[in-house]
């Protein structure tokens, strides 16, 4: 598996970021997270694309096995053909996060190499491209972002049949939790005037996901909701433009067959 990652990146570094049309890169949903091949300080493997983290970081042992000391490494990023110069990222345990996975994870790569930038990942197969300026679909969402701490957000609406919210939600593509509410918003079953966990349905603009897995963590900001995971991200094709802070979210299967009508690859 590892072979598939690396040679994914050697894939995804040809052409440079110079190219017209930016190639797909492969990616991986695994145990409910995007993960995509990068190459980030000198380390080459697989890393955790997580939109809802401010900053990009590198997993303490595989730095230390690599010879980086410090708690910051500052060095270029290869990602899906373009390479980020100077990124800052947090030499940090990684640990509880990723020892789950089936493939070593070498970092997380935030929000902070999103900037400028549009991403695009659509599923069946998992596959994403970074471009600076968003590809024209036919949107089934279209949402405005509001980024707070560096991290994205959108509004969206949570029901548990009784009871309706709407608020602000991280957009977490490394959250494998479809919906995290905030513990000041959810409240066990019967209490009034609050939504409470289970979820009977999410809704994303137009897109309405019903019955989602729901958790219920602490919010250290009282004026966020919660965040949506990558379960959900992972349904549709979508694209986060942080440039015109935009979230689009659209049926690959749709746009195979505009392509096609209009004599399109």
């Amino acid at each position: 598996m590892r072979r598939r990652v690396l040679a994914g990146l050697a894939a995804a570094m040809v052409g440079g970021p110079a190219c017209a049309a930016p190639a797909w890169t492969a990616c991986r949903v695994e145990h409910g997270v995007l993960v995509v091949p990068a190459r980030a300080a000198g380390l080459t493997g697989a890393f955790i694309l997580d939109t809802a983290a401010p900053r990009s970081l590198l997993d303490a042992t595989q730095a230390s096995l690599a010879g980086i000391d410090g708690e910051v490494a500052s060095a270029p990023v290869d990602l899906a053909g373009h390479r980020l110069a100077k990124v800052e990222m947090a030499v940090a345990a990684l640990d509880a996060r990723t020892r789950s996975q089936p493939t070593p994870i070498t970092g997380v790569l935030g929000a902070d190499l999103l900037a400028g930038l549009v991403l695009e990942v659509r599923p069946g197969p998992c596959r994403f491209r970074l471009t600076t300026r968003a590809a024209p679909v036919r949107p089934l969402a279209s949402l405005p972002v509001e980024l707070r701490g560096g991290a994205p957000y959108v509004q969206a609406g949570v029901s548990d049949g009784a009871r309706a919210e709407l608020g602000r939600f991280r957009v977490a593509t490394g959250s494998p939790a479809a919906v995290r509410l905030n513990d000041g918003l959810a409240r066990i079953e019967g209490a009034s005037k609050a939504v409470s966990a289970p979820l009977r349905a999410l809704s994303v603009g137009e897109v309405l996901v019903e019955n989602p897995a729901a958790e219920v963590a602490p919010e250290a900001d009282p004026g966020v909701a919660g965040e949506i995971g990558e379960p959900v991200w992972a349904a549709h094709g979508f694209q986060l433009d942080l440039r015109r802070q935009r979230l689009v979210l659209f049926d690959p299967a749709q746009q195979k067959t505009r392509r096609k009508r209009s004599g399109g690859s």
